[in-house]
């Protein structure tokens, strides 16, 4: 009797262990992992909002299929390019540096606008997104 008694208080012990070693690992990847996804998030959001301009809106103008506008940056950004997105046509302008002041002039070539059209730069359609008719434009998001 003495030795059942040792081998179900062994067999108890290491389940116990096993079953600490197993929530140790799966809490320890459940928080890692949200951290990453965490500082991936943020660091986009941060890098988006940190990309000022404004899209100048008496100098917009749209002929032959050619839209035309000039963009000032405030700086604090980073070098992007702009995307530019009317219907289901998305274009790309020439890379901008967002670091310093900058007032450029864009021209986009090939695009059909029919009432408003999109700007924000490249990979932040979520967070710093301009909403443009040929006269003016807003900030959506």
């Amino acid at each position: 009797m003495p030795e059942r008694k040792i081998t179900i208080t062994l067999f108890l012990f290491a389940l116990f262990v096993f079953l600490g070693i197993f929530i140790f690992v799966l809490g320890y990847t459940t928080t890692t992992s949200g951290g990453n996804y965490s500082s991936e998030v943020s660091k986009s959001s941060i890098e988006c909002a940190g990309i000022t301009f404004r899209i100048v809106g008496d100098s917009m103008s749209y002929e032959d299929n050619i839209l035309a506008f000039r963009v000032e940056s405030f700086g604090g950004g980073s070098a992007a390019r702009l995307v530019v997105s009317a219907g289901n046509e998305t274009k790309y302008t020439p890379q901008m540096d967002f670091r310093a002041r900058v007032d450029r002039k864009i021209k986009i070539s090939n695009i059909t606008i029919k009432d408003k059209f999109t700007i924000y730069p490249e990979g932040c359609q979520s967070y710093n997104v301009k909403e443009c008719d040929l006269k003016d434009c807003i900030i959506l998001k």
